[in-house]
């Protein structure tokens, strides 16, 4: 029904009662989206590194991690490739929270360039949260792709009929 929503369902079916490293920041403007409320609804003990090196540190101290999510504002600095291979090291998933990606890049019109759905699924992306709205241009809706089981993760998941998953 929503971004928030999608992104939600996302993180109980995958980190809840766990830790998960947000790459990006607690403050993320670009999406304004409330990290900290939403992994606190979520059950989930949320840890947070602002540049590659943080990361990477983070993914390899040992400590157990359910998922890292990259944050759009993470993009820059930790590319889709690096995020994927730092999650597989570390036995974990991956979550690209992308409100923007869609399902052409724009770069092939002349405009920047935006990773598409599936260019993020195929550099090793577990799952890959987009908001609809702009992507089908009319209400407001959370997207969720990914890996097959995770899917049907979501789907199953108590919140989904509260949040109208189809």
């Amino acid at each position: 029904s929503s971004f928030d929503a999608a992104l939600a369902i996302a993180l109980a079916s995958t980190t809840a009662n766990r830790e998960a490293l947000l790459a990006g920041g607690i403050e993320t403007a670009a999406t304004g989206i409330d990290w900290r409320g939403m992994a606190a609804r979520n059950g989930v003990a949320l840890r947070s590194g602002n540049d590659s090196a943080a990361v990477s540190t983070s993914m390899s101290s040992g400590a157990p991690l359910a998922a890292l999510l990259r944050s759009p504002d993470a993009e820059p600095w930790l590319p889709t490739a690096e995020a994927a291979r730092l999650t597989k090291a570390a036995n974990a998933q991956f979550i690209d929270v992308s409100p923007l990606a869609g399902l052409v890049n724009p770069q092939s019109h002349g405009l920047a360039a935006v990773e598409t759905i599936r260019e993020r699924l195929v550099a090793g992306a577990d799952l890959v949260v987009i908001d609809g709205a702009g992507l089908l241009g009319g209400p407001s809706c959370g997207l969720v792709f990914g890996r097959r089981a995770l899917i049907d993760a979501a789907a199953n998941h108590p919140l989904a009929r509260l949040a109208a998953v189809d």
